[in-house]
């Protein structure tokens, strides 16, 4: 049994997609999806209501919420506490699931002990050349190849959601849970998702300066979580091959990489990261 929580502003461009791939899902053992549609102001609840009747084709469930207030993190907490099941998968709206992922991580999670449990990330192209040159080099990063990142889609099991009581107020909220569990707590499933990176120069920045900001963000609210992780970007022999192999890709990393920095560095170290969607 499963609750999949999907947290949705203004995401009318890529939510079918994301529902689609759930519908690919072959899963026995019941399984809700919960959207928290929060300030959209686009057609996101409709899009969302039009599957509603094939969700219940398929034997799942889908509910579609609905909140005023534009907050990731609220909407969060309130699907949370509509959720029937004590396993949860926490998906961004833009994430698509590859077939499996579904049943493999309730297998994973099937278990009284605490796990956390998220599929292999792989990047996907867009239209950008910046990006996908971004993309291509960060993909490659032993951050991104020898952890369980989580990064827009991770799940924990009844015993794991009791690690924490409600979202906090902060930007990385998925970085915050991976860290309440030890790295024997956390597994992949063999089914991957597609993360999309952030199309064009300008949003690629932006988006960078927000992950940025929401990592000086969890260091300040929670510096005993913020140890068990360098903030420093680790380089390792297949790194270095691919950057050597990829040059301009290289390039285009390092300049986006850099200046995200400079600016977010620069900015002020208190400032309110907004909830918004940069595409």
């Amino acid at each position: 049994m499963l609750s999949i929580i999907i947290p949705a502003y203004n995401e009318e461009a890529v939510i079918a997609d994301c529902l689609h791939s759930l519908l690919q899902q072959s899963c026995s053992s019941p399984v809700e999806v919960l959207i928290c549609a929060n300030g959209c102001q686009d057609n996101t609840v409709q899009i969302c209501d039009s599957y509603v009747a094939a969700f219940q084709l398929k034997g799942y469930e889908l509910r579609v919420l609905e909140l005023q207030t534009g907050n990731k993190n609220k909407a969060l907490n309130f699907a949370d506490s509509q959720a029937r099941y004590g396993s949860r998968l926490y998906l961004d709206a833009d994430i698509i699931c590859d077939a499996g992922l579904v049943e493999q991580a309730i297998e994973l999670l099937d278990t009284s002990e605490p796990v956390y449990v998220s599929g292999a990330l792989s990047i996907k192209p867009g239209r950008s050349f910046i990006s996908n040159a971004y993309g291509k080099i960060w993909g490659e990063t032993p951050y991104i190849r020898k952890n369980v990142t989580g990064i827009g889609c991770y799940g924990v099991n009844e015993a794991g959601r009791k690690y924490w009581g409600e979202f906090p107020m902060i930007h990385s909220d998925d970085k915050f849970v991976r860290l309440l569990f030890t790295t024997g707590q956390r597994v992949q499933t063999r089914a991957g998702y597609y993360w999309p990176v952030p199309q064009g120069l300008l949003t690629l920045i932006q988006v960078r300066i927000r992950w940025i900001k929401g990592n000086r963000q969890l260091k300040s609210h929670f510096p005993e979580l913020s140890l068990k992780e360098g903030g420093r970007l680790k380089i390792d022999r297949k790194f270095l091959k691919t950057a050597l192999l990829h040059p301009v890709s290289s390039m285009v990393f390092i300049f986006v990489y850099g200046v995200s920095a400079l600016i977010a560095t620069a900015s002020t170290h208190g400032a309110d990261i907004s909830w918004s969607r940069a595409r």
